[in-house]
C-alpha cells in the first residue's frame, strides 16, 4: 500500500484526489507493515525529523535526499537513531 503523509490539508487533498493515493498528516496512521519501507522526500530540514520519526515507529526509510544538510545533523540524526539501529 502506498500512501503519502505531508502537512499540508490542500496537497493531500489534490494527491487524493488525483493519485487515488491515500494521504495522513501523522505518522501514526501510517502501518509498519504496509510496506517494506518507506521513501522520505520533502525539504531538506524536514528530512531528519521525519525519516527518525517513521523510524522510531518501526519503519524501514529510505530518504530521496541526504538525511541532514550538513555534518552536525548527521550526527544527531545519528544518535538519535543509534538505539535501534542494532534492532533492525
Amino acid at each position: 500500500m502506498a500512501a503519502v503523509i505531508g502537512h499540508h490539508a490542500d496537497r493531500l487533498a489534490a494527491i487524493e484526489r488525483d493519485y487515488g493515493v491515500p494521504t495522513a498528516t501523522d505518522v501514526s496512521a501510517v502501518d509498519p507493515a504496509a510496506a517494506d519501507f518507506h521513501v522520505v522526500a520533502v525539504s531538506w530540514p524536514a528530512t531528519p525529523g521525519l525519516a527518525a520519526e517513521l523510524a522510531e515507529a518501526g519503519h524501514y526509510v529510505f530518504c530521496e535526499t541526504p538525511p541532514a544538510p550538513d555534518l552536525d545533523g548527521l550526527r544527531t540524526l545519528w544518535h538519535r537513531l543509534e538505539p535501534i539501529v542494532g534492532r533492525v
